[in-house]
């Protein structure tokens, strides 16, 4: 293990410069981690998270899926598309809207997404085995606040930090 950088003085923002260090280095390690699970699973990114979508949200209307991912429609339809060739969503015409189609899941679909759910609980609990509760709550609340914040600065435009 790497031994600790800041000391959260003053001249280091009160640890926000070992904070951030802390979350940039975390990144990659995630995004390997995540990626090894969806390749066992034989999902991408964006298949999973829309799996994950219509598990949480339940059946919906492709556009709403587009808008809600923010991606277009030709897009979301080749996510279905894969989902649907694997076995894991359907299609169905809208019951009020014959332009409109809904996707769901299947049974394998649902059961796939509940196996996600159950790694990630199981690693939840691995990694912060012996943290306190208290500790995690505080600790969600940060990371919370500081991807509102990254993603405003998205959404703005910005991408360097202010001179």
């Amino acid at each position: 293990m790497e031994a600790r950088r800041g000391s959260g003085t003053a001249a280091d923002g009160g640890g926000r410069t070992e904070m951030l260090r802390e979350l940039l280095a975390l990144a990659p390690l995630v995004d390997r981690l995540a990626a090894r699970g969806l390749a066992r699973r034989r999902l991408s990114h964006p298949c999973a998270r829309l799996l994950l979508a219509l598990h949480d949200g339940g059946p919906a209307v492709m556009r709403d899926l587009a808008a809600t991912h923010g991606v277009t429609p030709r897009a979301i339809t080749g996510l279905v598309d894969r989902l649907e060739a694997d076995g894991l969503a359907r299609r169905r015409a809208h019951p009020k809207d014959r332009r409109a189609t809904v996707v769901a899941l299947t049974p394998a679909g649902r059961s796939r997404a509940r196996s996600m759910r159950a790694a990630a609980r199981r690693l939840a609990d691995e990694l912060l085995a012996g943290v306190d509760d208290t500790r995690v709550r505080v600790a969600v609340e940060v990371l919370r606040e500081v991807r509102a914040r990254l993603e405003a600065r998205e959404s703005a435009g910005a991408g360097r930090p202010s001179d």
